[in-house]
């Protein structure tokens, strides 16, 4: 499976790295602080948008202890030594725009939505944070 990305490092130099992706069938975003290493970090360009605090819209970030993560996402689905995940199945009704994209022939058309959150953890905070999602119409 392929999987187009770009990547951007903190220009604070405080090690954070963002990554987003988009795969065959899914699309996904990366979230690392300093402590986490991988070979790709040299080649991010620098970006004063990325910082440690960087947030998605509901609160999840790095940092934050395993707890506040489940009350953010609800409980963990798997774990292991060092990480924890959940998954999530969701339908939702299409948007007029998307039936109208997708020549949608029922009115009732839905969207699933399958979700994954790997977050790595060091003790118990997060340290590496990739949500991943797929839309099936």
């Amino acid at each position: 499976m392929s999987l187009d990305w770009r990547c951007w490092t903190a220009a604070n130099g405080d090690g954070t790295t963002l990554f987003l992706g988009r795969g065959e069938v899914h699309e996904e975003l990366r979230l690392f602080d300093g402590e986490v290493s991988f070979p790709e970090r040299n080649g991010c360009p620098r970006s004063k948008l990325v910082r440690r605090g960087l947030a998605t819209e509901d609160g999840l970030r790095l940092g934050l202890s395993r707890a506040a993560v489940e009350e953010l996402v609800g409980g963990s689905s798997g774990a292991g030594s060092g990480w924890y995940e959940r998954l999530c199945f969701t339908k939702r009704a299409m948007t007029e725009k998307e039936k109208v994209r997708l020549h949608a022939v029922k009115a009732s058309a839905n969207v699933g939505v399958t979700s994954r959150l790997v977050v790595l953890e060091d003790g118990d905070k997060a340290i590496g944070l990739r949500v991943s999602w797929s839309e099936v119409y």
